[in-house]
């Protein structure tokens, strides 16, 4: 009896992506959009960065009206097994997380002799930068932690109890989950991946496995890339 919340709340998830037809609209809306820019910058209609800004904010804005149309399905997986103050100290975690492997690649150069420039991605701050980091955590939470993490659990569980039985159907939805978190790095690839991005997507990662709260995972995500650019800020100004 003690798991039939944490099993309620997973069935939250399944319940929202088929209501939602998520399997068939988020390959659909990346697709759709994707060939609708390309035609466009083909034929001019507008410059190179803003298909780098345009293409995740019209993502982003398709996705919203999904959530939105499917209102009652998608609050019902924010909140998870939280309370709304769990979700802001779980969701705000990742700040002090952050420090810890930040502060020593800022004093890089006093602690190791190396410059903090030679770990940071080749990126420049600007309003497409600065929007990213605002759209990127909706968009990639819905994607990996909503979608992607509880289909792998589901194959996992499939797979897992097929072969060896029900009896680690846990373990089963653990490899699932690992495998969603392994993706989300995969397509991160700088020098910074392992630093940065690793620790975040296995933290949230946990939070959606553990709590059922995608709420927790979009405030963490925004968190963590909002104290990375901080951390960028900061070692650029050092190099001036």
């Amino acid at each position: 009896m003690t798991n039939f919340p944490a099993q309620t709340k997973e069935r939250n998830f399944v319940r929202f992506l088929n209501r939602a037809h998520l399997d068939l609209s988020i390959p659909t809306i990346f697709v759709g959009s994707f060939f609708l820019f390309a035609l466009a910058r083909i034929f001019n209609v507008f410059p190179q960065h803003s298909f780098d800004f345009g293409y995740p904010v019209i993502l982003l804005i398709l996705f919203c009206c999904q959530a939105i149309y499917y209102r009652r399905q998608f609050s019902s997986v924010l909140l998870g097994l939280f309370s709304k103050k769990q979700l802001l100290i779980f969701g705000l975690a990742p700040l002090p997380i952050a420090l810890l492997f930040f502060i020593p690649v800022i004093f890089s150069d006093v602690l190791f002799h190396t410059s903090p420039q030679i770990y940071l991605p080749q990126i420049s701050f600007t309003w497409n930068t600065v929007a990213m980091l605002a759209i990127a955590p909706f968009l990639e939470e819905l994607i990996f932690r909503a979608w992607l993490q509880t289909r792998l659990q589901q194959l996992g569980r499939f797979i897992g109890s097929s072969l060896f039985g029900i009896r680690f159907t846990t373990y089963y939805e653990v490899f699932g989950a690992l495998l969603c978190a392994i993706f989300f790095v995969a397509i991160h690839p700088f020098a910074l991946t392992l630093l940065t991005v690793a620790p975040m997507a296995f933290y949230l990662t946990w939070l959606r496995f553990r709590y059922k709260s995608l709420g927790a995972t979009i405030l963490g995500h925004l968190a963590w890339d909002w104290a990375f650019a901080v951390f960028i800020a900061i070692t650029l100004i050092q190099q001036r």
